[in-house]
């Protein structure tokens, strides 16, 4: 049941931008697609369970993260922050330009945008032992380190999952999130 509901959400959302980009003439196709990506993540982290790790455990916010100076999410993110959740938590966002920013100060997600795909590999390696949450927004970056990647391609939605990845880093994906992912 949670896996058509999960679909229902991603598919009427998905559903949603796209028409409104139609209707816009197209100029915020940008803006829309990291609105989806937004909502993806939204969506899908109540079928991550971050086993034993302060997410899952404290009072402590959710810690967004975002690699490099852009603010891609614009202000969906700012929404999210200050309207809802993650795990039940509310959300801080953090920005980071370098992977030594990682030694004390790690998030529990962290998402690459385009233009920072480059620095994935080097990260993933930073974080290995840390329950990081790795999101790319580019077909391959599976192969580079990534956790998760969510894209687009010829206007579908594709979420891929590194399932050895996840599992060396002790998250529990749910059988849902499994079988919704390419």
């Amino acid at each position: 049941m949670k896996n058509i509901i999960l679909y229902i959400s991603l598919v009427t959302s998905l559903a949603v931008f796209t028409s409104a980009n139609i209707i816009d003439g197209g100029s915020q196709e940008t803006t829309d697609e990291y609105k989806i990506k937004l909502t993806v993540i939204e969506k899908i982290t109540p079928f991550i369970d971050w086993a034993g790790n302060r997410v899952e455990k404290d009072d402590t916010p959710f810690y967004f993260g975002i690699y490099g100076d852009v603010h891609p999410f614009g202000e969906d993110l700012t929404r999210l922050k200050t309207e809802r959740k993650l795990k039940f938590k509310t959300v801080e966002v953090r920005f980071f330009e370098v992977v030594e920013d990682f030694s004390v100060n790690y998030p529990d997600l962290l998402f690459f945008p385009r233009g920072f795909s480059d620095k994935i590999t080097e990260t993933a390696e930073a974080l290995k032992s840390k329950p990081t949450l790795l999101i790319g927004e580019e077909k391959g970056l599976i192969e580079k380190g990534s956790d998760i990647d969510i894209y687009l391609d010829n206007d579908k939605l594709h979420i891929e999952l590194n399932r050895e990845n996840l599992k060396r880093k002790g998250f529990k994906i749910s059988e849902d999130l499994i079988r919704l992912a390419d």
